[in-house]
């Protein structure tokens, strides 16, 4: 049997067959006694039988050929109408014409699906892009919230200031092995009392505070006693100074740090202020909102 993609093979067959029946195309008038003849032929049988064969679809229409053994139509292709003028093809023709058409239809549909291999292409390409898009805006956005706080932030207090006072209020104390070896004995039992009762005490000052937030009286009062204790604090300081300036002595360590100005206490912590533990003191200072 032929394969209908098979043109030059069904060319063949069938010129094989007209030359094996001695038939003209042009529908010769001693046709049908040279079929006759050939059918009575024992030897051509196999011959026609193998022609037959090869023209045969490769998929029969079984019930319409039992309907034409009993009598029914024969099961010939139908003509196919023209478009236009209402005329017929030929069976070759209508094969041909409809054989162009399944072509023309393959070869759309290959067109159709690489053009949606290109089009889903594109959409996952447009994805991938679209999340690195994504990135960057909230990379965007992150940074000019971010900013924002910080300008505010350093508006509303002073980093380097405001990490002493950090430290003053937090829970956590650090351990000075020097500054606790110039103490005496009861000066020392008084720190270790300090340091046992500082995350209590720390959450006292942080009720008290929270509750007289806005009360000026109060602000007063704790602002004139932190500045005094703030001077008192700084006077062997600036003593030293000053007696510095008259006979040139060597300055302790801490007379010797330098004053900053504005804009670095605004920014970082003083350079040599002790940063190693700032872990601890921040999570003193959150321990004392989990005492409820």
């Amino acid at each position: 049997m032929f394969d209908h993609k098979d043109q030059a093979g069904l060319a063949q067959a069938v010129l094989n067959c007209l030359a094996l029946f001695k038939l003209d195309p042009a529908r010769d008038e001693e046709a049908p006694a040279h079929v006759l003849a050939l059918i009575n032929a024992a030897e051509a049988e196999p011959k026609i039988i193998t022609l037959l064969d090869q023209l045969l679809p490769r998929e029969m229409d079984a019930p319409r050929w039992l309907n034409w053994l009993q009598g029914g139509p024969a099961p010939t292709v139908p003509h196919l109408e023209r478009p236009v003028d209402d005329s017929t093809k030929s069976p070759s023709g209508g094969y041909l014409a409809q054989l162009k058409k399944v072509e023309r239809a393959e070869q759309l549909v290959d067109t159709l699906k690489a053009r949606l291999a290109e089009a889903e292409q594109g959409a996952a390409t447009a994805r991938s892009e679209l999340k690195d898009f994504d990135t960057n805006l909230r990379a965007a956005v992150f940074f000019a919230v971010f900013d924002r706080m910080q300008k505010i932030i350093e508006r509303a207090a002073a980093l380097g200031p405001a990490f002493t006072l950090a430290r003053i209020t937090s829970g956590y104390l650090q351990a000075d092995v020097g500054f606790e070896a110039t103490l005496s004995d009861e000066q020392r039992a008084a720190l270790h009392k300090h340091r046992a009762e500082r995350g209590f005490k720390t959450t006292q000052l942080a009720d008290i505070l929270d509750r007289h937030c806005g009360e000026q009286q109060f602000e007063v009062s704790v602002f004139n006693a932190l500045y005094k204790a703030v001077i008192d604090g700084d006077e062997a300081v600036r003593d030293e100074l000053k007696l510095r300036a008259v006979d040139h002595r060597p300055l302790s360590k801490l007379a010797r740090r330098p004053r900053r100005r504005s804009e670095a206490q605004r920014s970082s912590v003083h350079p040599d202020a002790q940063l190693h533990d700032a872990a601890d003191v921040l999570n003193g200072l959150a321990e004392v909102f989990d005492h409820d």
